[in-house]
């Protein structure tokens, strides 16, 4: 968020120490806090106050969350809270449905707010929000603690090295995304250029040696994922597309996004998780992007 652009004040409340011991990988923290930052910002078009919050909090009695019970026990929450105005009442409870916008043509997916909701749900956590007209939103991420003895392995290390050095190309239209992607494939070993659009892959395409593997969201401006992947097919037959998105694949084919059959990976995913599916489709060298 460039405040000075935007004429946002940021304000950070982060205490000295937080603890280490948390249920979660930082790679997806990440993603959940620049989506929600991005909110907050789009929230403001005329500048007002971004409030960036970390604390330690303990839940010791019953407490409901959107409707579901949270677990007793420690929670580092993060906030994130904007001087916008505000969640309309009636479309509050549909913030968090894949898809659903209120932003114009061209300025939202709908999926920021789902991908958060899927993230934190996955890493046991709840996301909860406050809003009133006039006064803003409040968004609060509760991540767990864990009780780890001295040799329990870290839940949120990242392996690096030896996963392979093949050539990818990664076709991602968030930038904070792409480049958290980018830098954990470079640490296991992958040659990694990158694009914001099928547009600019395309344009990566034709001008150098083509990539061992391709992986793309399937929703981006200009050129979608899987309009990518069927001008690729024309050129380069036998070149393996790796399709991810926010949303399940069977949802995006309802939609006319992505076909069956197709090799998908849903958001958000592990290093590992992208890692695996990467070296088992160039293990055996895979027969292009099985597009119909």
């Amino acid at each position: 968020v460039r405040a000075h652009e935007k004429g946002l004040e940021l304000l950070c409340e982060i205490p000295a120490q937080v603890p280490d011991n948390l249920v979660f990988d930082p790679v997806r923290v990440r993603q959940v806090l620049l989506n929600l930052v991005v909110n907050a910002r789009d929230a403001m078009p005329l500048g007002g106050t971004l409030t960036l919050g970390l604390e330690n909090r303990r839940v010791t009695g019953p407490l409901l969350i959107n409707g579901e019970p949270v677990n007793e026990g420690e929670y580092v929450v993060m906030t994130v809270r904007d001087t916008g105005d505000g969640i309309p009442d009636d479309i509050r409870d549909r913030i968090f449905d894949p898809f659903f916008t209120t932003k114009g043509p061209g300025k939202g997916t709908g999926l920021g707010l789902a991908t958060c909701h899927g993230i934190v749900k996955q890493n046991r956590g709840h996301i909860q929000v406050e809003s009133q007209a006039g006064q803003g939103t409040t968004f609060e991420v509760f991540w767990p603690r864990a009780e780890v003895s001295q040799n329990a392995p870290s839940l949120s290390a990242v392996p690096t090295g030896g996963a392979g050095s093949e050539r990818l190309l990664l076709v991602e239209d968030d930038d904070g995304v792409r480049e958290m992607v980018a830098r954990a494939l470079r640490q296991q070993g992958y040659k990694v250029y990158t694009a914001s659009d099928g547009l600019q892959a395309l344009g990566h395409l034709r001008i150098g040696e083509p990539p061992d593997l391709i992986v793309t969201d399937v929703i981006m401006p200009n050129l979608d994922g899987r309009q990518l992947a069927m001008a690729v097919a024309e050129r380069w037959p036998d070149l393996p597309v790796l399709f991810t998105s926010g949303h399940a694949d069977d949802a995006l084919g309802d939609r006319g996004l992505l076909a069956e059959g197709l090799n998908f990976l849903q958001k958000p995913y592990s290093t590992a998780a992208l890692c695996a599916r990467i070296r088992q489709m160039l293990g055996p060298r895979w027969r292009g992007a099985g597009l119909v």
